[in-house]
C-alpha cells in the first residue's frame, strides 16, 4: 500500500477488514510469546446476553464493559488465567428486529488449569451471571482450543483470510465486531438499514 485515507468508522467495510488484519497479526505474535513463556493452554470463552432493541443497545454493550471488568476482577478468574483477548461481535435477528451482543474471549491459562483450577461451563456462567447482575441465566460457551496444544502461528498468519475454523481462535477473536453482509439487508435504502447503520454506529463509536 502506497498511499490512502481511510474513515475508520467501525461500521467501514474496508477500515474493519483491514483493521482485523492488524489485530490478528498482532495477537500472533501475543500467542508465540506466550507459548513460548510459559507453555500455556488455551479456551475460547463466549459471554452472552440477551437480545435486545435498537435504543438498548449502547447502554448495554457499556454495562457488558463494566460486567467484564468485575468477572475478570474476581479471585477465582485471575488465578486460573494468564490474560485475554476480548472480542466484541454483534449480530442481528432480522424477524425480531433486535441485536446480539457478545463477547468472544480467548483465554491463555496455566498449566494446572485442567487440573485444579479448572472452571466447569456452570461455574463460568455463574460468574457472568453475577458480574452483569442478571437475574436470567446467560448462555455461556467454553471449550478448549482444538488440534495441537499450542496455537500454530504460522497456521494463523496462512490462513488469516480464510473462513474461521474452531481452533483458529486467534483469528475469531481478531474479526471485526460487525460485518456490514449480516446486518444489512440488500443494497437498497431502507427504514430496516437506515435503523441498523445508525443504531450500530453510534454504539461502536
Amino acid at each position: 500500500l502506497y498511499q490512502a485515507h481511510f474513515c475508520k468508522v467501525r461500521l467501514c467495510p474496508m477500515c474493519a477488514w483491514r483493521r482485523s488484519l492488524k489485530i490478528a497479526y498482532h495477537n500472533k505474535l501475543i500467542v508465540e510469546e506466550a507459548n513460548r513463556q510459559y507453555g500455556c493452554g488455551w479456551i475460547f470463552l463466549t459471554l452472552t446476553v440477551r437480545n435486545i432493541e435498537g435504543e438498548a443497545l449502547k447502554p448495554t454493550i457499556s454495562d457488558m464493559m463494566k460486567g467484564w471488568n468485575r468477572l475478570f476482577g474476581y479471585k477465582r478468574i485471575k488465578t486460573a488465567t494468564l490474560g485475554y483477548f476480548r472480542a466484541l461481535e454483534i449480530t442481528k435477528n432480522h424477524e425480531a428486529d433486535t441485536y446480539h451482543p457478545h463477547f468472544h474471549v480467548l483465554l491463555p491459562v496455566k498449566r494446572n488449569y485442567f487440573g485444579k483450577n479448572y472452571i466447569k461451563q456452570a461455574e463460568w456462567t455463574s460468574l457472568w451471571k453475577r458480574a452483569m447482575k442478571l437475574d436470567y441465566t446467560p448462555i455461556v460457551d467454553i471449550r478448549r482450543v482444538k488440534g495441537k496444544a499450542k496455537v500454530d502461528a504460522e497456521q494463523i498468519e496462512s490462513d488469516v483470510r480464510e473462513a474461521m475454523m474452531e481452533q483458529k481462535a486467534v483469528l475469531e477473536i481478531s474479526k471485526y465486531p460487525v460485518k456490514d453482509t449480516d446486518v444489512v439487508r440488500g443494497s437498497k435504502v431502507t427504514d430496516d438499514n437506515l435503523n441498523t447503520v445508525f443504531y450500530l454506529d453510534d454504539a461502536l463509536s
